[in-house]
């Protein structure tokens, strides 16, 4: 019997990510990482957790579409 979370529920994990990377990055929440006192690695370490995050959604995408 097939999965009934399947595809749909890998897709909807990637929209999530998007959305939440989207949210981190371009909303209000990025005067927590980008103000003028934050260390100078902090960029760095959103975007890396960004990165690390799509790869791991695109891996369970990759995963149920099987």
């Amino acid at each position: 019997m097939p999965d009934p979370r399947g595809q749909d529920h890998a897709t909807d994990l990637v929209v999530m990510g998007f959305g939440l990377a989207l949210l981190i990055l371009f909303t209000p929440l990025r005067e927590l990482w980008a103000r003028d006192n934050a260390p100078w690695w902090a960029p760095f370490a959103i975007w890396g957790g960004v990165v690390v995050m799509a790869g791991w959604l695109i891996s369970q995408w990759i995963r149920h579409g099987d």
